[in-house]
C-alpha cells in the first residue's frame, strides 16, 4: 500500500501545522515519514489501519513529537488527514473501537459525553452490559462457594473481590491464587 499523496488531497500537507499545549510549529516530515512507517495498511482500504508502533497497556499507538511530548497516534493520524487540529478538550473517538486503528475514516472528533454515549449504544459501557439474571456484573455464576458475604449482610462475587483486591495477582503481576484455588479456600 502506498500512503496517501498530500499533493492529491489525501493525507499531510507538509505545513500541517500541529499546536498541542503550547507547542507550536509545523509537523515536520520525518514525523510524518515514522507515522506511515508504523502503520500497516490491510488490501481493503476500509478496514482497520493498524498501528505496529509504540502502543499503551489500552493498546492506544502512541508517537513522540517535538522534544518529549507524546501524541496518540489515532488523533495524529486524523490531524494529518484533515489537515487541521484537534482542539485539547475534544476527543478522537474509534467508530471501530478497535484502539490500535488508526484509518483517519474510523475516527470521529467528540467530547467525552459523546464518547460514552456511543460505548452505551455500541453495549460497551461498563454500566449498560447486559449480564444474565443475578450474575455479577462481569458475568460470574452466583453460587453459594463464588458469593462472599459481608457482616453486613451485602454480598459479592469472590472471584471479583479477589480482583479488586489484588488476591489473584502478586504485587509483580505474576499469579498468585488461581480463581479455583480460591473458591476451594473459601476465604
Amino acid at each position: 500500500m502506498v500512503r496517501p499523496n498530500p499533493a492529491a488531497g489525501g493525507g499531510n500537507s507538509m505545513k500541517c501545522q500541529h499546536i498541542k499545549k503550547g507547542i507550536k510549529g509545523f509537523v515536520s516530515v520525518s514525523i510524518f515519514d515514522r507515522f506511515w512507517e508504523n502503520v500497516e495498511i490491510p488490501p481493503n482500504e476500509n478496514d482497520c489501519w493498524i498501528w505496529t508502533g509504540l502502543k499503551s497497556k489500552k493498546g492506544y499507538g502512541s508517537i513522540s513529537l517535538i522534544g518529549k511530548k507524546m501524541m496518540r497516534a489515532h488523533r495524529l493520524s486524523w490531524e494529518l488527514y484533515n489537515k487541521r487540529e484537534i482542539p485539547y478538550w475534544l476527543l478522537a473517538c474509534h467508530v471501530c473501537d478497535n484502539p490500535s486503528c488508526v484509518n483517519p475514516n474510523h475516527i470521529f472528533i467528540g467530547t467525552h459525553k459523546d464518547n460514552a454515549r456511543d460505548s452505551m449504544k455500541k453495549g460497551r459501557f461498563f454500566a449498560t452490559r447486559k449480564q444474565p439474571s443475578g450474575h455479577c456484573s462481569l458475568g460470574h455464576e452466583p453460587t453459594i462457594s463464588n458469593t462472599y458475604t459481608y457482616p453486613s449482610g451485602r454480598k459479592e462475587c469472590r472471584i471479583c473481590r479477589a480482583n479488586r483486591h489484588g488476591m489473584l495477582r502478586g504485587f509483580n503481576g505474576n499469579p498468585v491464587l488461581s480463581a479455583a484455588a480460591l473458591l476451594e479456600e473459601g476465604e
